[in-house]
């Protein structure tokens, strides 16, 4: 249907009705209105926070009104995202050793990292709170979770982990 050039490298997307968040790597955030995806336009932007060390926005996640983004080298972001527009950067968490990957499921939001950790953050008023962490095997690649269940791929060669994230 349509395209358009980023500058930089889509690393990671989430839509959210007819807008488009895109991980950008060295970016940061930008917001595509597909209201048309003919003709994709970038209506908003939101360098990555100076706070964070220099870094590549790998994956987006939107949660309503909040946007979070995993940086390579610094963790997660989260932005208020009320006027996509104008995002806003709200802060930045440490999440191990470059974050990759996001998933959410029921005000909880998971981080997964280039060193096999998964960070957890309670994100039920939006801003992250740290919960814990845990490590697994390798890389973790993708992250997915529904209804509880936590589907982590990770490794160097093949390996999935679910896990039951009631708690």
């Amino acid at each position: 249907l349509g395209s358009m050039d980023l500058d930089r490298a889509a690393m990671g997307a989430d839509r959210a009705g007819d807008l488009l968040y895109v991980a950008n790597e060295d970016a940061g955030l930008k917001v595509v209105d597909l209201t048309d995806p003919r003709l994709p336009v970038e209506v908003g932007l939101l360098p990555l926070p100076e706070t964070l060390p220099p870094s590549s926005a790998q994956d987006v996640l939107v949660v309503g009104e909040w946007a979070y983004v995993a940086h390579e080298f610094g963790g997660l972001a989260a932005a208020r995202i009320v006027d996509p527009v104008v995002p806003t950067y709200v802060g930045s968490w440490t999440a191990g050793e470059r974050a990759l990957t996001l998933a959410h499921d029921a005000g909880t939001l998971f981080v997964g990292c280039n060193g096999g950790e998964v960070h957890v953050f309670d994100v039920a008023d939006g801003t992250p709170v740290p919960l814990t962490s845990f490590a697994v095997d390798g890389v973790v690649h993708a992250l997915d979770v529904q209804e509880h269940l936590l589907a982590i791929a990770a490794g160097d060669a093949s390996g999935l982990t679910l896990l039951d994230v009631t708690d």
